[in-house]
């Protein structure tokens, strides 16, 4: 029985270890900021963008689409040289239907998709590393995400049955 016990706490210690020790291969930086639904491609730069966000600019003359929470504030402007957002529709060969590019430098944020709908997803990912940036005291880190859906239809399910909410 000791024996087991033994065998037990040396083996819980030892998956502890492991588990730590992976998530030190992994970026500290990454593990700040998580995107739900995950991205096709990400990847962090070093440094960080450092303005405060407060107006958008679109050469390709597009509007902003429907916004919410951190983003929702931002306005846009004719004057690209005041603008912290670039954002555009413009057909490229690698974005397909809802795709699009983010891009976060030092100084200056670009959004670019294909459609609308990729516009707007570009900009609920900007929100959600505002919120996970402004939740953990954080600037944005300088950035590259390229998103597109896997599959043209997104569904949510919601178990009922083994997921009960309060």
């Amino acid at each position: 029985m000791l024996l087991q016990f033994r065998f037990s706490i040396v083996l819980i210690i030892g998956c502890q270890l492991f588990f730590l020790s992976c998530l030190n291969n992994q970026s500290k930086q990454e593990n700040q900021y998580i995107l739900i639904p995950s991205v096709l491609e990400k990847d962090f730069k070093k440094g960080y963008y450092k303005k405060e966000i407060k107006y958008a600019f679109s050469p390709t003359n597009d509007s902003l689409p429907i916004l919410y929470g951190l983003t929702k504030h931002i306005e846009i402007i004719d004057n690209p040289k005041d603008a912290q957002v670039e954002f555009a529709i413009e057909p490229e060969e690698k974005f397909t239907k809802e795709s699009y590019s983010l891009q976060i430098n030092e100084d200056k944020i670009i959004i670019k998709s294909n459609d609308s709908a990729g516009l707007f997803y570009g900009f609920l990912t900007l929100n959600q590393l505002m919120e996970d940036a402004t939740d953990q005291n954080l600037q944005l880190p300088k950035m590259k995400i390229f998103d597109k859906p896997k599959i043209a239809f997104r569904p949510i399910q919601i178990d009922v049955k083994h997921h009960l909410e309060k």
